[in-house]
């Protein structure tokens, strides 16, 4: 057997069995991590008739959050997520300070909790940190964050925008991915925005757009998920795994592609005659 033929024998089950310990070893995770995907709804109007409790204990309507002529930002996380809700909320807050629009006059802020264990109290305090993270004067009305105890009516709401997640009951913790939505003041889905950091110039930008009725589809499709956070390791075990997976792959193929290119740089033409 010639070298360069061994070498590419090596190459291929080297990379076979990164990927393959990769699978095993991921594979009941990468499943929760693609329920907590998202499919984006473009266009899809919300279920204005769902009624939620806001931070101040009050019953409301999803469509009378609505209608106000105002264009509205969505986001859905849970109060006791134990870091990136957090990341995603804080990097939000700081470019609505940044942006010329301000909450409450130009456009609505929404966050919808999917823990069905949020209570109002919770609520409101996760509204309060959110807004001292915004740093701006807003009325009673504005950003407001709403929770229920009824955990199908949560998903129903989560579902009509395309927002996966899935409780992880050993860790007790949810995933899902860092994502908000823009809405029209009608309540359709107009644009998605993923990521930790939105530079403000591009928030102005889609909301002007979501205020005109303009539906965009979202190149930028960054996910970052939360899911499994480990204290200890400062991890998210799937997120990891996954780009261990990821690597798995292109590994393979580049390997394939290298030690192919060698194994046919080596044949000499008497070579590939006498073949």
């Amino acid at each position: 057997m010639s070298l360069s033929s061994a070498l590419l024998i090596t190459g291929v089950a080297f990379a076979a069995c990164v990927s393959a310990n990769a699978q095993t070893f991921a594979s009941e995770e990468l499943d929760q991590l693609r329920a907590a995907g998202v499919v984006e709804r473009l266009n899809a109007e919300l279920p204005l008739d769902l009624v939620f409790t806001d931070h101040t204990g009050k019953d409301v309507r999803i469509g009378d959050l609505l209608g106000q002529g105002k264009p509205v930002l969505l986001t859905l996380n849970y109060a006791n997520c134990p870091m990136l809700c957090n990341l995603q909320l804080d990097g939000l807050s700081n470019a609505l300070a940044e942006a010329t629009w301000r909450v409450g006059d130009q456009f609505q802020v929404v966050t919808v909790s999917i823990d069905p264990r949020d209570t109002p109290e919770h609520a409101a305090d996760f509204r309060k940190s959110l807004l001292e993270g915004y740093g701006r004067k807003v009325d009673d009305h504005a950003w407001p964050v709403l929770v229920s105890a009824d955990a199908d009516l949560i998903r129903q709401f989560a579902d009509a925008v395309g927002f996966g997640f899935q409780y992880i009951a050993d860790k007790d913790q949810y995933a899902h991915a860092a994502v908000a939505m823009l809405l029209t003041p009608e309540g359709r889905v107009t644009r998605y925005l993923y990521g930790i950091q939105i530079p403000a110039r591009t928030l102005e930008m889609s909301l002007l757009e979501c205020a005109q009725g303009e539906v965009t589809s979202s190149f930028d499709k960054v996910l970052l998920y939360c899911f499994v956070y480990d204290a200890n390791t400062g991890r998210y075990a799937p997120a990891a795994m996954n780009l261990v997976r990821v690597f798995g792959a292109l590994l393979t193929l580049g390997l394939l592609g290298f030690f192919y290119r060698l194994f046919r740089g080596g044949r000499t033409p008497n070579q590939s005659h006498t073949a």
